[in-house]
């Protein structure tokens, strides 16, 4: 059994699950026609409610929803603790990866020598909510306070000629939601220079620039992003964009070493570059220090 993520074009992960009966090469064949594919499989080794990804989702919720329920954290203050802290690090390496290269020469053994027992007085105390009508009444006002709903328009083949009507589409959807305190993204391609990519920021509150891989070249899947496409078409963005409101998005799916698809900058130092990310009106600038 295959096990993938939504939205499954642009979450890697998937996961698999082999019967009682299953063979070995067939589990084999099944892991490299996902790799092949652009996938992250993992193997999970026997069967279990909720598999791994989403257990690990569920024992984070748990916490979180006691928190709320006990009134030390709001809904807002959890997903910035996640988000702008520990989520950060996760999304690269993972727990474990996260936690040995924390521990410096002595790696893992030394995090868990170290921290180790406060870690699990912290287990003991962690929380057992229940979802009760109560608190799910009190998550639900607070999302809804925070008002983290939003809408998608997932435009495919864009014609020319609709390319140079884009902006102005875009201006009316942004003055429509803008009194409804939203925000319009736009994605554009990355190094497709027949995109008004300046009237699209300009009516617009941020521009994600696709810089996932060359395929824009030809329209079919082409290689991973290399170093001098990237340096080229970053540079040229950027000099004509406005880079706080510019998101550029690295693709890290399927290419397993991190080198592959993070190219090395080798212009960074001295300069903002890489990936602005616009959270609540400060941009994040995201690069990977070891790459120059």
């Amino acid at each position: 059994m295959a096990h993938p993520f939504n939205p499954p074009h642009l979450v890697p992960l998937v996961e698999v699950v082999a019967g009682r009966q299953t063979s070995e090469a067939a589990v084999d064949s099944a892991l490299e026609v996902f790799k092949h594919l652009g996938k992250r499989p993992i193997r999970i080794r026997r069967e279990l409610p909720g598999h791994v990804a989403n257990r690990l989702q569920a024992a984070l919720w748990r916490e979180a929803y006691h928190l709320v329920s006990e009134g030390v954290a709001s809904v807002e203050d959890v997903d910035i603790a996640i988000s702008a802290g520990p989520g950060l690090r996760w999304a690269l390496l993972g727990p474990f990866a996260t936690q040995h290269l924390s521990g410096g020469d002595g790696g893992l053994e030394h995090v868990l020598a170290h921290l180790g027992p406060p870690m699990v007085d912290w287990w003991n105390d962690l929380g057992n909510p229940e979802l009760t009508p109560e608190l799910i009444a009190t998550l639900v006002a607070q999302a809804k306070k925070k008002d983290y709903s939003g809408y998608i328009f997932d435009i495919e083949n864009i014609s020319p000629s609709s390319i140079a009507l884009y902006p102005a589409l875009i201006a009316r959807a942004r003055a429509a939601l803008k009194p409804l305190g939203r925000e319009v993204w736009v994605t554009a391609p990355f190094d497709d220079d027949d995109w008004p990519l300046k009237a699209l920021q300009a009516n617009s509150d941020s521009l994600m620039l696709m810089a996932y891989d060359e395929h824009w070249l030809t329209g079919k899947a082409g290689p991973t992003a290399g170093e001098d496409w990237f340096e080229k078409y970053l540079n040229s963005r950027l000099s004509m964009l406005d880079p706080n409101h510019t998101i550029v998005a690295f693709g890290a799916y399927g290419y397993g070493d991190l080198k592959v698809y993070v190219p090395p900058l080798r212009q960074a130092q001295g300069r903002l570059f890489a990936v602005r990310l616009r959270r609540m009106g400060h941009p994040l600038i995201f690069w990977l220090e070891k790459s120059r």
